[in-house]
């Protein structure tokens, strides 16, 4: 049945009074009529003289995000976001209307510069036409930074008066240009902002910063608005830069926060001392080490007369993650010209020990006074640890360790020198589960940047391969992606490393080639060294040891310099033994024994690998003592040196004649290493816990067997294979034989054809899938690397 109704229409009549008469007209002629009027203080009469017929009040809010994405999927734009499109119109019906399937809407949502020329602009500037003068100023004000609620108040009534300030809102809200949230959406801001009569909007900015100035606001609350706004007012500016900087020294740093605050700084003031050391900083955090060192050189290249409080520590870190000395050393001596005093920072003595200088940096450390900035208290405690563990490195370690607690405890934004320090001492000391313990506790704390995520997982990769883990190592290193050139040599010597240890040929050439150019880049330097060794040695492995002559030379300088002390220069002298070995040049050999001898009377750890030195010279000369070779490779395995234990105890068992003692060493050798642990899910089809195993072409076969078939099929003779599972080739044939025995093979050929249908399908393939990867075969969830 059709009914007739008024629509009584009066969202843009002021008289009120007007409105209720007709709707008293209407209802005296006993007929129904629709209301429409603005959710606004002054109408509450004429809604409740509604009400009084019995009426239904029905108040149009923003729609929520479910109801935005239902219009969505009905209008055929289900692939919009529903979150994004509701952020970005704050709900509001008629804007997400008026948006409608257009390309412009699309950029719109996006984010992007669309509207010029769109819909939404001419209608959003007709609501402000429409509105009362106060409504329009209310909301400009609004969009030039004054919040809808609190401090400084809204302009156009009385700050203390709450009951006027509160009706302000309501106008605006009533004239449809408040979101769910009770503030402008970002679109409608914008296009106030953009297309707005300038001088309106001036008046209210100047009058916002009064405001905020007079009642004591932060004025940084507002400074990025203003400035992106195009206001270059001294005080906004000034607290601009002020809140990036904050931003980049937070505990829990935003960094796109602080990227878009510091780009805003760089608009108005590009060559501000303060901006670029932000910049400095925030590239070192994220791993932008290029930005970093250009924010640097762009204050060294301003024509500041003063050194930038900060600029010496951070400058130094950034050419410390660079690898390069010189760029530290052009730091040093643009602010020694500038202010000697800040010269003798103690970060400039860090860097003077790690190139060797250690007369200089102890003479600033003897000179430096005790500082009060938390970064230079940090960096003194830093360079008076490296100083110690140069004198005694057993004392040095509390002062490290408390240098790491300055830095945790928020006295320092620095990446991961204290950590880092201590983890190298570790290595150095062979206390790899001191290495473990301090990277673990940093990562758990969770306020490292990616550069110092990426050195610390290096090291701790390189503790896993000095302990024989390998398996774990290259699982580390496998995702660590682009690093600071500081760490490429660490990331390079730990792939070669682990190439060496799993006696991969193929391997071992590929990673050789790979690292040849970085070795040429990268300079001796103090926390350098055990790289610099590994790789050392494996050049001497590939005869391609003149291209490392020059850095050994230096490193062997610089370890002349500091005075050999026995912590940074024991695993070096060792690497240098080895090589000797390698070479086998026993002049070569005798420097670096006789420097492993004399720092055995200082430390222990010096002592375990002179000993070891002299055990594995006595067993290249089939000088073999199986007990002096046992003692020693407990004492290396306890040190840190497990992969190194098990070789010297497969070496020995390889030059001696005695076949018990032979059995014996090998025993040792397998003991050594760390075993895998795997779960019944991880062992591969056809592997059982248990002794025996059975491929589907009727193979079965003990562990052992299973992992001589492995080797055998890629190729390596009895020898090889001996020496990578510290058995005797004879008994490498014995195991052969028995397998073709089982396997009923008529010759040496349909054996190993056999053979590789059976590796073939336990490792998760048919007898044609192809072989597993080079080097990572695996039998019962064991992997021949850590073999």
């Amino acid at each position: 049945m059709a009914v007739d109704v008024v629509v009584i229409d009066a969202r843009h009549c002021a008289d009120a009074k007007a409105v209720q008469a007709s709707i008293e007209a209407v209802t005296a002629a006993e007929r129904f009529f629709l209301l429409v009027c603005p959710d606004d203080p002054r109408w509450d009469a004429v809604l409740d003289a509604g009400q009084s017929y019995e009426a239904l009040k029905c108040v149009l809010r923003p729609w929520s995000v479910d109801v935005v994405r239902s219009i969505l999927d009905a209008s055929g734009l289900g692939d919009r976001d529903a979150e994004q499109v509701v952020e970005l119109t704050g709900g509001l019906p008629w804007l997400i209307q008026h948006l409608g399937p257009s390309a412009e809407a699309e950029q719109a949502i996006a984010g992007r510069d669309a509207l010029d020329g769109a819909e939404v602009t001419a209608f959003v500037l007709g609501l402000l036409d429409g509105c009362s003068p106060a409504v329009a100023d209310t909301a400009l004000a609004i969009a030039v930074g004054y919040p809808v609620a609190g401090h400084p108040a809204l302009p156009g009534a009385p700050a203390d008066d709450a009951a006027a300030q509160e009706l302000l809102v309501r106008s605006v809200d009533s004239a449809g240009l408040l979101g769910a949230d009770g503030t402008l959406p970002p679109l409608i801001r914008d296009c106030l902002i953009r297309y707005a009569p300038p001088h309106r909007l001036q008046r209210w900015r100047e009058q916002l910063i009064e405001d905020m100035v007079r009642t004591g606001e932060d004025l940084g609350a507002v400074a990025a608005d203003l400035v992106a706004q195009g206001v270059r007012d001294p005080r906004v500016v000034q607290a601009l830069v002020e809140r990036a900087v904050r931003a980049v020294d937070a505990q829990s740093p935003d960094h796109e926060h602080a990227a878009r605050l510091l780009q805003l700084c760089l608009s108005v003031r590009d060559r501000d001392p303060r901006v670029q050391l932000a910049l400095a900083h925030l590239g070192l955090v994220t791993g932008d080490i290029g930005g970093a060192a250009r924010a640097i050189d762009q204050i060294l290249l301003s024509g500041e007369v003063t050194v930038p409080p900060g600029l010496v520590p951070l400058g130094l870190e950034i050419a410390c993650a660079q690898d390069l000395p010189h760029r530290a050393a052009d730091l040093i001596r643009w602010v020694a010209a500038r202010d000697p005093k800040a010269a003798a920072h103690p970060a400039v003595a860090i860097s003077r020990y790690a190139v060797g200088d250690r007369r200089g940096a102890d003479a600033i450390l003897d000179r430096a006074d005790v500082r009060q900035d938390s970064v230079d208290g940090y960096s003194q405690l830093l360079a008076q640890g490296v100083r110690t563990s140069i004198e005694d490195a057993t004392a040095s370690l509390p002062q490290l360790v408390l240098a790491v607690e300055a830095s945790s405890a928020g006295s320092t934004s620095l990446t991961d020198s204290a950590v880092g320090l201590v983890a190298l001492w570790g290595l150095h000391a062979g206390d790899l589960p001191l290495v473990h313990s301090v990277i673990r506790s940093a990562q758990h704390q969770g306020a490292l940047g990616k550069i110092a995520r990426q050195r610390l997982c290096l090291l701790s990769a390189w503790a896993a391969m000095s302990s024989g883990r390998l398996e774990e190592a290259e699982s580390a290193i496998s995702d660590v992606g682009d690093v600071a050139p500081r760490d490429r040599v660490w990331l390079t010597a730990l792939r070669v490393g682990l190439a060496r240890r799993a006696d991969d040929p193929l391997a071992l050439r590929s990673a050789w080639a790979a690292a040849r150019e970085v070795v040429l880049r990268h300079p001796a330097s103090l926390g350098q060294l055990l790289p610099l060794g590994e790789l050392g040695l494996v050049a001497a492995r590939m005869r391609d040891f003149d291209l490392v002559r020059a850095q050994w030379g230096d490193a062997l300088a610089l370890l002349r310099d500091l005075g050999e002390p026995p912590l940074w220069a024991t695993p070096f002298h060792w690497y240098g033994v080895q090589v000797a070995l390698q070479q086998d040049d026993p002049r070569a050999l005798a420097p670096h024994a006789s420097v492993l001898a004399r720092a055995a009377q200082k430390w222990e750890h010096a002592a375990v690998l002179s000993a070891a030195a002299r055990t594995w010279v006595r067993v290249r000369a089939r000088d073999v003592d199986p007990d002096e070779v046992e003692r020693t490779v407990r004492r290396m395995s306890v040190g840190g040196l497990a992969w190194d234990a098990a070789r010297l105890a497969a070496h020995g068992a390889a030059a001696t004649t005695d076949r018990h003692a032979s059995a014996r060493l090998l025993e040792c050798a397998r003991n050594t290493l760390p075993r895998s642990v795997v779960t019944a899910s991880e062992v591969p089809h056809g592997v059982s816990h248990g002794v025996e195993t059975e491929a589907d072409v009727g193979l079965q076969l003990t562990q052992r067997e299973w992992q001589v078939a492995e080797l055998v099929v890629s190729g390596r003779t009895y020898k090889q294979v001996g020496e990578i599972l510290y058995l005797s080739p004879k008994t490498i044939e014995h195991h052969v034989a028995r397998i073709r025995r089982r396997s009923g093979a008529a010759s040496r050929s349909e054996l190993l054809h056999l053979l590789l249908m059976a590796v073939r399908q336990r490792d998760g393939g048919g007898p044609d899938a192809a072989p597993s990867r080079h080097g990572e075969r695996r039998t019962a969830g064991v992997s021949y690397r850590h073999l």
